[in-house]
């Protein structure tokens, strides 16, 4: 699995006031995510950014045609969190679509929840399900499988730093038992496949398909669901921007 070896990594901390951290993060920023696919096409020199040679190449040992497949990176998930010294909320994602559906992602850690001084990371997919790698261990786990049951509370996961009257608004009508505010969306999807809660709601726009591909592919291969605030299922095409989410542990959950 490829991309994993890309993304065990630890950005800077940083020492500087609000607003030089947060410049010298968007540039560090620019700068991994054109790292990372340089090093992508080092390891798989016929993918391309924004197209594939139509050459009917395949990939693994599957009969998958590069002309569905999609890599969707986010070098620095998390930004402003990280700038306000909340680096246990930062992750880099990874995420591969197949015929514009998340279908493999990782997920690094580079600050670990336990222990900022570990770096965790997470990676799988359709019919691999999730492992979670240590680095100070040097030891891989298998993640168990979510168990769909009904569930008596509901303890909501969302946005710290994007928090507005009108999300607050639409988060009541929900009537969560525990609302935990917590930065990072795919921190906050790692979250829910942890049961550190059952839920994620974003109800706005201002998420994008690199904040979310990996997750979703990480959420599903444990058996967890995941929608926009539609219901509808995300698709990761030509429209960027996604309309809100909806995470969940378990059906009856995601359907309420």
């Amino acid at each position: 699995f490829v991309f994993f070896f890309l993304m065990i990594r630890r950005p800077p901390r940083s020492t500087h006031c609000i607003s030089s951290a947060a410049s010298d993060v968007y540039k560090r920023q620019e700068i991994d995510e054109s790292g990372i696919m340089k090093r992508v096409r080092d390891l798989v020199p016929f993918i391309h950014e924004k197209s594939v040679k139509e050459d009917q190449r395949k990939i693994w040992d599957s009969q998958l045609e590069l002309s569905k497949l999609g890599i969707w990176v986010d070098p620095l998930d998390g930004t402003k969190d990280y700038t306000m010294g909340k680096v246990q909320c930062v992750t880099s994602l990874v995420g591969i679509t197949v015929d514009d559906r998340s279908e493999y992602g990782v997920i690094h850690k580079p600050f670990s929840d336990k222990d900022l001084g570990k770096q965790e990371t997470y990676f799988g997919g359709k019919g691999l399900g999730v492992i979670k790698y240590s680095a100070s261990e040097a030891t891989f786990a298998s993640l168990p499988k979510i168990q769909d049951k009904e569930s008596k509370e509901i303890v909501l996961l969302t946005t710290c730093s994007h928090y507005s009257e009108s999300t607050e608004r639409i988060l009541k009508l929900i009537n969560p038992s525990k609302l935990l505010k917590i930065g990072g969306a795919g921190n906050k999807v790692l979250g829910v496949i942890a049961d550190k809660g059952n839920c994620y709601v974003y109800p706005s726009k201002g998420l994008k398909l690199w904040d979310i591909c990996a997750g979703e592919a990480l959420l599903k291969a444990v058996g967890g669901y995941i929608s926009d605030c539609l219901g509808k299922p995300v698709v990761y095409g030509s429209e960027l921007q996604v309309k809100g989410v909806i995470v969940a542990r378990s059906k009856d959950l995601f359907d309420k």
